[in-house]
């Protein structure tokens, strides 16, 4: 039979972290209570011999799930393993768990006394051992999803957090400056959820397939809507010839003043305010995110990163796919002329402003 050790680093199926906990130094600073109900309690034990347990000695399990219940979070971050007893509540209402530890010889001792497989098993579990702010971040940012998971609550074993506050209260500032990262983004969600949405209904409604350029192309000039692009506009209208020219909606004001028609026009943005660059102007060749209002009467669509649009790119529409995820239209316009196979790409007004106010 295996020990614990083994079924657990055998359950974690994490080779990297399984070898750390596995030549950790060894540790005889734990042991196992058992509480009133019969559950393997681990503990502390300090210099005088003492045994300070991590959890209630009466019944964890059911004061494990009753915290949980009271929190009502989805997604749940706890400061010490301990005897597991609170993510496993937090798995069991379905909420996702991280469990931050700081001491490879404490945690590998805990793995030797009692058994942690069915937390580790757990698609939803992540464990995390002498995480630096920047991995703790990270990790919150690419598995928290607030409008699927709920609120986040931060969960300290206090047995343990006292026993090494220093790395745990800067867990504790990693975490607060990942949230602080994804209320932002959540808050545009929010704002634009509706109208990506209806946009892509809307596009899908009426879409039509249109001719693309013949590829590949060879030097592509983007044209953003920066100071500086006014500076290139001579150079780019006396060399129109050379190049295949793609204006980012809100360059494409600036370059019609300047006489220059471009051979695309891209954009990206759901608001319909960014129709008011195309007023007065009747470009033949707009591009655009199927996310995106329609500003032309046959428009090019493609699917950029929002899920809907991909669905549907990818079940009957065959759309060309656009890497939008820099959330800048001229991030995708280097993703669209890459799609269109150019050799060389260069870029005119990328600095993110508007050439003398024109809008």
């Amino acid at each position: 039979r295996m020990s614990f050790i083994e079924q657990n680093l055998k359950a974690l199926e994490d080779p990297e972290l399984s070898a750390r906990i596995k030549n950790a130094p060894e540790s005889h600073r734990c042991r196992i209570l058992e509480a009133k109900n019969g559950d393997s309690v681990p503990a502390w034990v300090d210099a005088e011999g003492n045994a300070h347990a991590f959890h209630s000695l009466f019944e964890p399990r059911r004061e494990a799930h009753k915290l949980i219940q009271t929190n009502d979070a989805g997604f749940c971050v706890f400061l010490g393993l301990g005897g597991g007893f609170g993510p496993a509540a937090a798995l069991q209402q379905n909420g996702t768990v991280i469990v931050l530890e700081y001491d490879s010889a404490a945690l590998a001792e805990l793995l030797h006394l009692k058994n942690y497989t069915d937390l580790f098993r757990d698609s939803r579990f992540c464990l995390l051992l002498d995480a630096e702010a920047p991995e703790i971040e990270r990790t919150i940012l690419e598995r928290y999803q607030p409008a699927l998971s709920g609120g986040l609550q931060v969960f300290p074993l206090r047995t343990r957090v006292a026993l090494d506050p220093v790395p745990f209260n800067a867990a504790g500032s990693a975490i607060q400056r990942a949230l602080d990262a994804l209320s932002g983004d959540y808050s545009t969600q929010a704002f634009l959820g509706k109208k990506w949405f209806a946009n892509i209904i809307r596009n899908v409604a009426h879409f039509e397939e249109q001719p693309w350029p013949e590829k590949p192309l060879e030097t592509v000039a983007i044209c953003a809507a920066g100071p500086s692009l006014d500076q290139h506009l001579p150079v780019l209208s006396k060399n129109r010839h050379q190049y295949f020219c793609i204006a980012v909606d809100t360059s494409l004001p600036a370059l019609l003043h300047a006489g220059i028609e471009p051979d695309a026009v891209i954009s990206i943005d759901a608001q319909h305010i960014s129709y008011r660059h195309f007023i007065g102007a009747s470009p033949q060749n707009v591009y655009l995110d199927l996310s995106a209002p329609s500003r032309s009467p046959c428009p090019h669509f493609f699917a950029g990163c929002h899920p809907l649009a991909r669905y549907f790119s990818r079940n009957g529409l065959h759309l060309p796919e656009v890497d939008t995820s820099g959330g800048n239209v001229s991030y995708a316009a280097v993703s669209f002329a890459e799609l269109l196979g150019a050799s060389r790409i260069e870029l005119y007004g990328a600095d993110f402003s508007y050439p003398m106010g024109v809008l």
